[in-house]
């Protein structure tokens, strides 16, 4: 909210906080309720950490892109060489 530029985008803002399902306890819930089936948590993983959290609470595969795509964006060299050094 702090980043929205007028005050009408920071009302609007507020009125999403705090919305949604934190990705740890979907996987957790979703694994306890399906347990024998495949689970792949995608959407928000940034590292290698977060996809060894995500295999850590029960999914299966895991999936990144938006760092992947932020570097492509940039240039083709950027992409080949990610994570910076």
């Amino acid at each position: 909210m702090y980043r929205a530029p007028t005050e009408q985008r920071r009302r609007l803002c507020a009125q999403f906080a705090g919305w949604g399902i934190p990705t740890a306890k979907a996987l957790i819930q979703v694994h306890a309720a399906l347990p024998d089936i495949p689970l792949i948590a995608s959407g928000g993983l940034r590292s290698g950490i977060d996809l060894a959290k995500v295999l850590a609470l029960g999914a299966d595969l895991g999936g990144l892109a938006g760092p992947f795509l932020k570097a492509a964006d940039v240039s083709a060299q950027a992409w080949l060489t990610w994570p910076p050094r």
